[in-house]
C-alpha cells in the first residue's frame, strides 16, 4: 500500500473512502483491486449487518417532542461526504487482510511452474481459479447479497459467481500479471488473458459448470446465448474492473430496508468513475447509477432519465444492441413514473433484443425478469390506465413484446411459453377491443430458404448514429443471398454475403474499407477498380457527412463518394463491369479495360454532386408505394412486422372481430416447430423423448 493511501486511514467518513478510490484511479500505477475490494466490502458488510438498535424511551412531554421534530433537518449535500462510518475502517485490519490474500495466492501457486514470458497462461489462470475455489466454504449457500468482495472471501470464505471471477483477476494481479481482465455479461463473468485475448471460464453459473474452469468460452455457443450476450461482453480494463466492483455493491439490509451509507458511497463512487470516463462502455453500471439518482438526485448532475438513455445508447453503439438490461432499466423508470406507454415500448425493445438468442437453462435470471413483466407488470398497467386499451401503439408494443418471447423460444431445446405465461397473454389480448386491434397492419417478415430478408433501414442506424455501421442482423443472412435481382437501391442488402472471396468477409467490426491494400499508401485515395463489390455498394449508400467509422479506421470523404457516383452515372451506358467477376470468379477484375482506367479518380468530376435524379438514376417503385402509404395514412393504420412463427400464425386470430381465447391458448402453448427440414417422424421422436421441464417457483 502506498504511503499517501495509508495517510487516509482510519476511514471514518464516506469522503475518506471516495478519496482513497480517487487516488487509486488517478495514480501512476494501476489500481490495487485487492485493496479496493477489501475496503468496499468492509464498509458494505459492516453497514448492512444486523445490529442491535437502542430505542430511547418515549417522552410524554408534547412540547419536547415538538421541539425535536422542528429541530430535525435534512442533511445538506455538502454533508454527504462527511457521512460517518461506524465503525471506521482501520488500517491494520485492511493491511492484515491484504497480506492474508497475498499469502494464500502466492503460497499455493509456484510461478516457476507456470510463468512462460510476460503474459499469463491458461494453466496459470486455471491454477488461481482452483486456489479460490478450493478455499471457499463447503457449506451449501445460494448467491445472495454482500458476497462479491474479497473481504467476504477472507472473513467468511464465501463468494458469489461474480466474486470468484473478480478474485481470480485480483489474484493474477498479485502474481504480477496485468494482462488478465474480466469479461462481464449481464449474468456471468469470465476472464480474458494473454497477448491474443484468450478466454477462460473461472467461475460457475447455475449447476453443472464446475468442471468448465480453465476452458475457453465456446464461440459458437456464445453467439446464440444471452448468458454470453452474443459474444459482446464488457471487456474490462483495470479501471473498469473497479467500476464493476462498485456496481456490484448492494446497500440492502433486508428486503424492505437499505443502508444509507452504502447507497451514498456507491452513488459517489459511480459518479467519480463516470467523471473519469470509466463508465463510457459499461451500460449495466450506468443503469445502477440511474437507479440511485432516481432515489436521491444529485444537484448539478444529469437526471436519471438521461442516464438510462445513455445506457441504451452505449448498448446500441458499442455492443450492437446485444444487451437486454438497458431497456429493462429504462422500462422500470417509466413504470415508476407511471408512464406506462413508455414502459411498454421499452419492454418491447428488450424483447426485440432477446429474440436473437436461443433460450437455455442458463437464462434463468432473464427468464424470471420477463416472466414478472408478462405475468404481473403488464396486466397491472392495463388495469391501472384504461387509456392504454384505446391506444393502438400500446397494442403494437404488446405484440412486439410477445413476438420477441416467441422468437426466443424458436429453435431452442426448451419451450418458454407454458400455460403460466399464456393465460396473462390471452387476457391482455382480449382487453383490447376490435377497433383498436384493427388499426394495426400486421405483416410477416419475408423469408427466403428459412432466413430473414431485412431492409436497409434494419441494417443501418445512420439516422441516429452517423458513421457507425450496424450488423445486428448479420447472422440471419444466408450465404447464397445476393442483390442481382433487386429492383431498386433501397431494396439492396448491403451485407448480403458473409463468405470469403470477391464479395469480402463480414467481420464483427466490419467497415467499408477492411482491406487496407485497396488504399494507396502515398495518396490515401481509394482504388475503385480493385474494390470489392459490396464495398462499392456500401460506399454508394454511405452518408454525405465526413465521419470516421472507428478510431483506427480510414475516413470516408464525401468528395470521394461524389466522384465515385459521378463516374458511375457518367459511365452507366457503357460496358463497365466484367461479367466473369459478376459470375463469381475471384481472380478476375471488377471492371473492363482496367489498364485504360488505372487512375479512375482522374476520370471523375470534382463538381458538387447534388443527388439529382437523372435517367440513369435507380429509383424505387414510388408510385405503388405512394398509393399504398396514402391508403394506410387515410385508414390510420400502424405497420408492425412479426418475426416469430407462433405470432405469425396468430395474425388472423388477433385481427378477428371476436377473439377466440381457446384457439389463442392452443397456438401459444404449442411446441415450436419451425425447423421445416425435419420429417414428421423425426419430430414425433424428438418430442416423445423430450424430458419434461422442471416446474419453476
Amino acid at each position: 500500500m502506498r504511503e499517501e493511501d495509508k495517510r487516509l486511514f482510519p476511514l471514518s467518513t464516506i469522503g475518506g473512502v471516495v478519496q482513497l478510490f480517487r487516488q487509486q484511479l488517478t495514480g501512476d500505477v494501476e489500481p490495487d483491486l485487492t485493496l479496493l475490494s477489501i475496503v468496499a466490502g468492509c464498509v458494505e458488510n459492516s453497514m448492512t449487518s444486523s445490529r442491535n438498535i437502542t430505542v430511547s424511551p418515549v417522552s410524554n412531554d408534547i412540547s419536547t417532542v415538538s421541539e425535536k421534530i422542528l429541530d430535525f433537518e435534512e442533511p445538506e449535500v455538502a454533508d454527504v461526504e462527511n457521512l460517518r462510518l461506524d465503525p471506521p475502517v482501520e488500517l491494520h485490519i485492511v493491511e492484515a487482510l491484504c497480506a492474508k490474500f497475498e499469502s494464500v495466492i502466492k503460497g499455493y501457486c509456484d510461478l516457476s511452474l507456470f510463468k512462460e514470458g510476460q503474459f499469463a497462461t491458461r494453466s496459470l489462470v486455471k491454477r488461481v481459479s482452483d486456489i479460490i475455489w478450493n478455499t471457499l466454504s463447503k457449506a451449501q449457500y445460494k448467491d445472495r447479497a454482500h458476497l462479491q468482495s474479497i473481504y467476504s472471501y477472507l472473513t467468511g470464505s464465501k463468494l458469489d459467481c461474480f466474486g470468484v471471477a473478480f478474485a481470480v483477476v485480483a489474484g493474477c494481479q498479485v502474481l504480477g500479471f496485468s494482462d488478465v481482465h474480466l469479461a462481464i455479461s449481464e449474468d456471468h463473468a469470465w476472464v480474458v488473458f494473454g497477448e491474443d485475448s484468450q478466454t477462460a471460464e473461472v467461475t460457475w453459473h447455475g449447476k453443472g459448470h464446475e468442471d468448465k474452469r480453465g476452458q475457453s468460452v465456446e464461440t459458437e455457443k456464445a453467439k446464440d446465448s444471452w448468458l454470453y450476450v452474443g459474444g459482446k461482453p464488457v471487456l474490462c480494463t483495470r479501471h473498469v474492473e473497479v467500476a464493476a466492483l462498485v456496481s456490484s455493491m448492494s446497500p440492502s439490509i433486508s428486503p424492505n430496508m437499505d443502508s444509507l451509507e452504502v447507497g451514498v458511497l456507491q452513488q459517489e463512487l459511480l459518479w467519480l468513475l463516470y467523471d473519469l470516463g470509466h463508465l463510457e462502455k459499461y451500460p449495466m453500471a450506468l443503469g445502477n447509477l440511474g437507479d440511485l439518482e432516481e432515489v436521491s438526485a444529485t444537484p448539478g448532475r444529469p437526471p436519471s432519465r438521461e442516464i438510462y438513455n445513455e445506457a441504451v445508447t452505449v448498448n446500441q453503439k458499442i455492443y450492437e444492441d446485444y444487451h437486454v438490461y438497458p431497456y429493462t432499466y429504462s422500462a422500470g423508470f417509466h413504470y415508476r413514473q407511471r408512464d406506462f406507454k413508455g414502459a411498454l415500448k421499452s419492454w418491447a425493445e428488450a424483447a426485440n433484443v432477446i429474440k436473437r438468442y436461443k433460450y437455455s437453462k442458463d437464462d434463468e435470471e432473464i427468464y424470471k425478469e420477463f416472466m414478472e413483466i408478462n405475468n404481473e407488470l403488464i396486466p397491472h398497467i392495463l388495469k391501472a390506465d384504461e387509456n392504454l386499451l384505446n391506444d393502438p401503439e400500446c397494442f403494437m408494443s404488446l405484440l412486439q413484446f410477445y413476438d420477441g418471447l416467441c422468437s426466443w423460444e424458436e429453435d431452442s431445446s426448451t419451450p418458454v411459453l407454458h400455460i403460466g405465461w399464456v393465460k396473462p397473454i390471452v387476457k391482455c389480448f382480449t382487453s383490447f377491443d376490435f377497433h383498436v386491434r384493427a388499426k394495426l397492419d400486421i405483416s410477416l417478415a419475408e423469408k427466403e430458404e428459412g432466413n430473414e430478408i431485412l431492409s436497409i433501414s434494419e441494417w443501418t442506424f445512420e439516422k441516429n448514429f452517423p458513421g457507425h455501421f450496424n450488423i445486428k442482423f448479420a447472422k440471419c443472412v444466408p450465404e447464397t443471398l445476393n442483390n442481382n435481382y433487386k429492383k431498386s437501391l433501397n431494396d439492396c442488402d448491403m451485407n448480403c454475403d458473409k463468405r470469403a472471396g470477391h464479395y469480402g468477409y463480414l467481420f464483427k467490426d466490419s467497415s467499408i474499407y477492411e482491406d487496407y491494400n485497396q488504399i494507396s499508401a502515398n495518396s490515401r485515395q481509394y482504388d475503385f477498380e480493385n474494390m470489392q463489390v459490396n464495398r462499392l455498394l456500401r460506399l454508394a449508400k454511405y452518408s454525405e457527412t465526413e465521419v470516421e467509422l472507428y478510431n483506427d479506421r480510414v475516413r470516408i470523404r464525401s468528395a470521394s463518394k461524389k466522384r465515385f457516383l459521378s463516374h458511375l452515372i457518367e459511365k452507366s451506358g457503357e460496358s463497365l463491369f466484367n461479367i466473369d467477376f459478376l459470375l463469381g470468379h475471384a481472380d478476375s477484375q471488377p471492371f473492363l479495360d482496367v489498364e485504360k482506367i488505372q487512375n479512375i479518380e482522374k476520370l471523375c468530376q470534382l463538381e458538387k454532386f447534388e443527388n439529382l435524379a437523372t435517367k440513369n438514376t435507380i429509383l424505387p417503385e414510388e408510385r405503388g408505394r405512394k398509393k399504398e402509404d396514402e391508403a394506410k395514412e387515410k385508414s390510420g393504420k400502424i405497420n408492425v412486422t412479426i418475426f416469430s412463427a407462433k405470432m405469425g400464425a396468430l395474425k388472423d386470430l388477433i385481427q378477428a372481430e371476436k377473439l377466440n381465447s381457446s384457439a389463442l391458448h392452443l397456438q401459444l402453448t404449442a411446441q415450436s416447430q419451425t425447423d421445416t427440414k425435419k420429417s414428421r417422424a423425426s419430430l414425433e421422436t424428438d418430442f416423445a423423448g423430450r424430458v419434461k421441464r422442471a416446474r419453476r417457483d
